[in-house]
């Protein structure tokens, strides 16, 4: 067998071409996962994820349709369900540090 070259025994060959190696891969794959994601987000355009997950926006769609009429209705019959005149006190279990506090 013969010797290596010089150029292999280099510093830059050993780290720094695998780090630049490196680098260019993983920018590529960067580049691929955002260009995915931008596919995706044209694709779905149409659609307001902001009315979905944001509660304002839910409540406003809620408070603006018809449920609002019904809302004289659904209070009567919670209070024929529910009698907040005739209840039976139960007192809470305390724990030892509560008892501790007082």
């Amino acid at each position: 067998m013969g010797t290596k070259p010089t150029w292999a025994n280099s510093t830059f060959v050993r780290t720094s071409l695998p780090m630049f190696g490196f680098v260019v891969i993983c920018w590529f794959g960067l580049s691929q996962l955002v260009d995915s994601k931008l596919r995706i987000r044209s694709g779905v355009r149409g659609y307001q994820k902001v009315d979905e997950y944001d509660p304002m926006e839910r409540m406003k769609r809620l408070a603006s349709g018809p449920a609002v009429s019904s809302l004289q209705e659904e209070l009567k019959t919670m209070q024929h369900e529910v009698d907040i005149h005739n209840f039976t006190y139960k007192p809470v279990p305390r724990t030892e540090d509560d008892d501790h506090h007082q």
